[in-house]
């Protein structure tokens, strides 16, 4: 097979999208506002689009007139109908998925997902791809290693999928890319057994000459670290015999679509590797250039463990980007374009969105190193969509700022995705406690940085529960808090967050923590103790009032 050849085709067939780009900003307002006019008018006879008078809305002055600032429970009745089975409702062009997150007051969101969205995402990807081999030429000497989610977990009631957008790219992605490219199978996806999944995908992994990683998590790619340490020798001997390690029960029929066969020489390869300590990605693939995946916020903290098995291999940010939509654009190690080939955008300052009005910014308007929160308005129908997330501008290229993810602005806690919201914290624990039959006067839950990390439980049990089990408390909890949010539950199943751990407070803690806030200049009225990830000097307080401390 000559890679090399395959990556210069189709580096040429993506230069139209990436020179259209670079055409886009060299005036950013003029080619954002024929974007959304272009949206609103392909729309108007959508029943959003009536209710909003999109056939009146011929300036920005109208879209901003016209169509509120709004999150996801504004759309919320509009995708429930899609979800039934209703038509012309967000858009013209009807959804064909859902892509599944965390919300802030259900279990779950569902982003509508069409072809024209799916096909405008992808166009920031194929940019993103064009400028990582620009600047990592070599990975044409082998494969890419990408790991992504089912375009498909469960259907709505009318039968839609509502699944992965990373798997709807992937099964979107033409034949060569997914033949010589990124050759990792898509019926992987259908393995529900996570240790059983990253096995195999760890297997197929070792047979291939893998130059680039290139998934969303960092996390992920250290789960597959660990696992490569723990199952070495298995690997290593399912490579000479051409079969999968006993200790796994493989139920599902993955080899119909995927060939295994057995390579000795790699097997010999990696034995010596073994013998000589050098059992690590680093060494088991020689040609490895650059790991693409998340850096920024929550996820920097798994980059210096990534670093003992990768040793030198740069890693860079994969790009900002969501369900919602698409945020930004590789370009370089050090800058991200505002993918303003994707979408139409608008900001607020982040010290200003609390206000009753306050001021919206276009793409071209923005400040170097100023902190903003982006709203998205899509080819799937989220139109000045909030989505929460912070970024931050760190320069411009023509009249189009390059910016950074910062952090989401609400109290959301993620190390992997799993976007926590206090609302949801504090209900699953309402439900623990009535399951339980105990009271409290207060807990909160910390996300603690570990390998695995996890979330620490402090809870203050009144005087009758004080005999309570903690460990079955933090373990109902934790049933709970899955079925109000399904990526925390796709994080526990893969291994990526590890189990809450529960610690006790002395009775009298809340009445007392409220006093220590007081007598330090916050009026009684005003206190509000947070019961997800509080501030530094509550979390100190705490410690110090722990039973046994």
């Amino acid at each position: 097979m000559n890679r090399p050849f395959i990556y210069t085709l189709l580096a040429n067939l993506a230069l139209p999208t990436v020179r259209q780009l670079y055409k886009l900003t060299e005036n950013t307002r003029v080619s954002q506002l024929k974007l959304a006019l272009k949206l609103i008018k392909s729309n108007q006879n959508c029943k959003f689009g009536k209710l909003h008078n999109f056939v009146k809305i011929n300036s920005l002055h109208d879209f901003q007139n016209y169509i509120p600032i709004n999150d996801y429970d504004y759309f919320k009745e509009f995708i429930d109908e899609l979800a039934y089975g209703g038509k012309n409702i967000l858009t013209h062009e009807n959804p064909y998925m859902f892509a599944a997150t965390s919300g802030t007051t259900n279990s779950q969101k569902l982003i509508p997902v069409n072809n024209e969205y799916l096909k405008c995402f992808r166009k920031a990807s194929i940019v993103s791809g064009y400028n990582l081999l620009k600047a990592y030429p070599k990975i044409n000497r082998g494969v890419t290693l990408s790991v992504f989610g089912s375009a498909c977990d469960s259907y709505t009631a009318a039968g839609i999928p509502i699944g992965s957008i990373s798997g709807a790219l992937m099964k979107s992605e033409p034949k060569i890319v997914k033949g010589s490219i990124s050759p990792l199978p898509y019926e992987i996806t259908a393995i529900n057994d996570w240790q059983l999944r990253y096995y195999i995908i760890l297997l197929l992994a070792l047979n291939q000459p893998i130059t680039s990683i290139y998934t969303l998590n960092p996390s992920t790619i250290l789960m597959l670290c660990e696992f490569l340490t723990k199952y070495q020798s298995s690997l290593i001997r399912d490579l000479y015999d051409g079969k999968i390690n006993r200790e796994f029960d493989l139920k599902i029929n993955f080899w119909k679509n995927y060939r295994f066969t057995p390579n000795v020489n790699q097997a010999k390869f990696l034995e010596k590797l073994l013998s000589q300590d050098k059992f690590i990605p680093k060494y088991i693939w020689p040609d490895l250039q650059v790991i693409s995946t998340w850096t920024k916020a929550s996820a920097a903290y798994y980059i210096p463990s990534l670093k003992k098995y990768f040793i030198d291999v740069p890693i860079v940010d994969i790009s900002y980007g969501a369900s919602e939509g698409r945020g930004s654009i590789f370009i370089n190690e050090n800058q991200q374009l505002l993918s303003i080939n994707s979408h139409f955008y608008e900001f607020m300052k982040s010290d200003t969105i609390s206000s009753n009005k306050p001021k919206v910014y276009l793409a071209d308007e923005l400040k170097v190193n100023e902190y903003y929160n982006i709203l998205l308005t899509t080819q799937a129908g989220l139109y000045r969509y909030n989505i929460g997330d912070v970024i931050k501008v760190t320069g411009f290229i023509n009249s189009c700022p390059t910016i950074e993810f910062s952090h989401k602005s609400s109290n959301i806690s993620s190390f992997t995705g799993e976007k926590l919201t206090e609302n949801q914290v504090v209900k699953a624990f309402s439900k623990t406690i009535d399951q339980f039959n105990l009271t409290s006067p207060y807990f909160t839950l910390i996300p603690v940085f570990a390998q695995p990390p996890y979330y620490l439980m402090y809870v203050e049990l009144d005087e009758n529960s004080i005999s309570q089990n903690l460990d079955e408390l933090a373990h109902h909890y934790d049933i709970n808090l899955k079925l109000l949010n399904s990526e925390y539950e796709a994080k526990r199943k893969s291994l990526r967050l590890g189990d809450i751990k529960i610690r006790q407070l002395k009775s009298g803690t809340y009445k007392n923590l409220r006093h220590f806030l007081t007598q330090n200049g916050a009026s009684d009225a005003q206190v509000k103790i947070s019961n997800l990830n509080p501030k530094v000097t509550i979390r100190d307080f705490l410690d110090k009032s722990l039973v046994n401390a």
